[in-house]
């Protein structure tokens, strides 16, 4: 089964798949057939689906935070626990240098090797979060 959710959401094209984000899982086509795999701790809609310098897909959620995901086992959880300024995220972007940004609902974030920057309208020139 391919997208259990029934709506599709995000996609994301690369040259030997194509990734759809759904209500709490990821649809993945390859080599002809569907496959899907449910995000682990995701109670929320994917919003966004990017492929960062270092391989991992990074999944964006509606309230559920950030995810990377290997490609074949392993999703790793990232929230305001671990430096973002909100769990319910907007967007994402790889800059031309290869760090990952994420719009968030309370202001941006831009992600080091352990850590997360925050900018909002408190701290930066940010003209709202």
């Amino acid at each position: 089964m391919g997208n259990p959710a029934g709506k599709p959401g995000p996609l994301l094209v690369e040259a030997e798949r194509t990734w759809v984000g759904s209500f709490a899982g990821l649809s993945k086509f390859e080599n002809g057939a569907w496959s899907y795999r449910e995000i682990p701790n995701n109670s929320s809609p994917v919003i966004a689906i990017i492929r960062g310098v270092d391989g991992l897909l990074y999944i964006a959620t509606a309230g559920s935070g950030l995810f990377s995901y290997d490609g074949a086992n392993t999703f790793t959880r990232q929230t305001t626990a671990d430096g973002l300024p909100s769990d319910d995220l907007r967007a994402l972007l790889i800059d031309q240098d290869g760090r990952l940004w994420v719009g968030t609902g309370a202001g941006l974030a831009l992600r080091g090797s352990n850590y997360w920057i925050a900018f909002t309208t408190a701290n930066s020139g940010l003209a709202s979060d």
